[in-house]
């Protein structure tokens, strides 16, 4: 699959990285590019999730950390891989990637 590819799904949204509550560890806690408001990653949340255009421009305008793109499976099992074009141009890498899990296909 190519970026292009998924650029064409609206399954885009904005993260930001938070602290956990009880201070452990970091999280990429995803947002609405429509909203700018925290949202779900679950099918039910779907309405509220964007296009690439719409989650980039929010999350250059907004200052989230980068945008992601949420993948849903049968058994409704989630998957994010986040798209971090600010570590990219730190480190020179095209196509950087910070993912939890790379669905069938991607890599």
């Amino acid at each position: 699959m190519t970026l292009e590819t998924l650029k064409s799904l609206d399954s885009f949204v904005c993260w930001k990285l938070e602290i956990c509550k009880d201070g452990s560890k970091s999280t990429k806690v995803p947002y609405s590019p429509a909203d700018g408001l925290p949202v779900g990653t679950t099918e039910t949340h779907r309405a509220r999730w964007g296009n690439y255009t719409l989650a980039k421009h929010k999350a250059e305008q907004s200052g989230f950390n980068g945008i992601g793109i949420v993948f849903t499976k049968a058994i409704n099992e989630l998957h994010i891989c986040g798209i971090d074009h600010r570590w990219a141009r730190r480190t020179g890498r095209r196509g950087a990637s910070n993912h939890r899990h790379v669905p069938h296909g991607l890599h």
